[in-house]
């Protein structure tokens, strides 16, 4: 009976190391996998941080700038960063300012018209509610497929609203929690 207690104990021993160690290896693993998945992402974001600061400075510089000017500058980025799907410009706009920005855009507009839009409850397109200020989509590149979120005010949405706060407050980009973008609800 001794040897056989002695023989049980030792495989205990050996199995419970051997479990051990494999949970140790796949511990291991899953650290170094995540670590190299957050440097990855990091590095998309600094990239994309890049992206968004070069057009800002483009805006600065030109602030007239036309649909075409955009297209121009922003094709490079969508090529060679494929996970970036558009890119948009949006201007702040104040009450008042609201009938004559729509004016000036309309002469530049690729598209005709231009006016600036929300979302009913019925989540159909309407012009905007009166509001101290608003954040519409002046020009989006590419433009196919995108055409229902030109004129967009997205500060009338809560969750886009909350991010353009915390951005200017901060200074720096904020995030939106997942959300619908209007021409995902076109399609």
């Amino acid at each position: 009976v001794p040897p056989i207690l002695i023989a049980l104990g030792l495989s205990m021993a050996l199995y419970a190391g051997a479990s051990y160690m494999e949970r140790r290896q796949v511990q291991d693993r899953l650290e170094y996998d995540g670590a190299a998945m957050a440097k990855r992402v990091q590095d998309r974001l600094i990239t994309h941080q890049a992206i968004l600061s070069s057009v800002a400075h483009f805006a600065e510089a030109n602030p007239g700038f036309s649909y075409d000017q955009f297209t121009h500058f922003t094709q490079v980025s969508l090529r060679d960063h494929p996970d970036i799907f558009a890119l948009s410009y949006n201007d702040a706009v104040s009450r008042e300012a609201l009938p004559a920005y729509e004016a000036r855009i309309t002469r530049s507009s690729p598209l005709g018209p231009f006016r600036v839009v929300e979302r009913s409850a019925s989540r159909q397109m309407v012009p905007v509610a009166p509001r101290p200020d608003y954040v519409a989509v002046r020009y989006i590149v590419p433009l196919r497929g995108n055409v229902p979120a030109v004129g967009f005010d997205i500060q009338s949405e809560p969750l886009r609203r909350d991010a353009i706060a915390r951005g200017r407050a901060s200074g720096k980009p904020a995030v939106t929690a997942p959300i619908q973008l209007v021409q995902e609800s076109a399609v």
